[in-house]
């Protein structure tokens, strides 16, 4: 896309970067070790301190903590140690108590968020006896190694930032150090499009990132009609009790979105095959075009189980 849109000799002046290639160069470079633990590796070890981590507190009081840590289940927890613990860099307890959580939803008292910190050092004892660390940590390295002067020299004259609301604030503090200087940075964040988490603030990454008087807020949308919009704020707004006013314009206009409910597998199955071969047919795409969307892996593979089975 670049090289529609730059001259050659300016294409040639380009990097274009996965952030986490450039973690691993700088962390290597300083010749640290980097053995990233497998995703299996990480949910196994996870579980495994989530099931046997000690909690603080009388009998009554512990009893309490593991079911409410029941009740959030191992990955929402997972989520919690490595989006806000790891991925802020909070060093200690104290910061973890102090941190705002933003997007989490599920409120924490002082004494619940002792107990994930609890299942957090357990998590990281069990991973570093087997000489295993996560992706967050060596972002948090990475940065700590580029600020400290550590690192490998690794300037940019400028840097563009795309996305910025699904990084780790430890990568966009490792990315405004390789930065020549802070008026050469450029980011583009859209928390609404927050593919792992809905919280975002400038707040978690920088205190160099002041942008006061310098933002600009971008309100014309130009991907989603107006009727797919406002169908997903009334979904999420009955979630969540709370979501912010729209200030967007829409360019697009559309039919609303269908919602049906569905009592069984079987009806599932036989709606969606109605509707992938009336959908297609009408609009005269191939059935290639067509996408469901699962909250989990194991969802996803029994409805295309059943799919197959009813011939799609």
């Amino acid at each position: 896309l670049l090289a529609l849109l730059l001259e050659p000799a300016d294409l040639r002046r380009v990097e274009v970067r996965n952030y986490d290639t450039l973690v691993r160069e700088v962390v290597q470079g300083a010749g640290r070790r980097f053995n990233i633990a497998k995703p299996n590796q990480e949910r196994s070890a996870f579980s495994e301190a989530f099931r046997g981590v000690r909690l603080s507190g009388t009998a009554d009081e512990q009893a309490k903590l593991r079911s409410f840590l029941d009740r959030l289940g191992v990955d929402y927890l997972r989520d919690e140690v490595l989006s806000i613990i790891q991925g802020r860099d909070l060093p200690d307890l104290a910061a973890y108590q102090a941190a705002a959580r933003h997007g989490r939803q599920i409120p924490f008292t002082a004494q619940q968020r002792e107990a994930v910190w609890a299942i957090h050092l357990e998590f990281m004892r069990r991973l570093t006896a087997k000489g295993l660390r996560t992706w967050q940590q060596a972002r948090a390295e990475a940065a700590d190694l580029v600020h400290s002067g550590r690192a490998k020299q690794l300037t940019y004259d400028a840097v563009v930032i795309d996305e910025a609301q699904d990084l780790d604030p430890t990568v966009l503090r490792m990315l405004v150090g390789m930065c020549a200087a802070p008026n050469r940075l450029f980011i583009t964040a859209d928390q609404n499009q927050s593919i792992y988490r809905s919280g975002f603030n400038w707040s978690d990454v920088h205190d160099d990132l002041n942008f006061r008087g310098r933002t600009g807020v971008l309100r014309a949308n130009h991907r989603s009609t107006r009727q797919v919009a406002e169908a997903a704020r009334s979904y999420l707004g009955a979630g969540t009790g709370s979501v912010a006013p729209d200030e967007q314009s829409y360019v697009h206009e559309g039919p609303e979105p269908a919602v049906r409910r569905v009592e069984s597998d079987a009806a599932e199955t036989d709606l969606l095959l109605a509707y992938f071969n009336a959908a297609s047919r009408e609009l005269r795409l191939t059935l290639g075009s067509c996408a469901v969307l699962v909250p989990t892996n194991a969802i996803g593979s029994a409805i295309a189980e059943r799919l197959c089975a009813g011939g799609l």
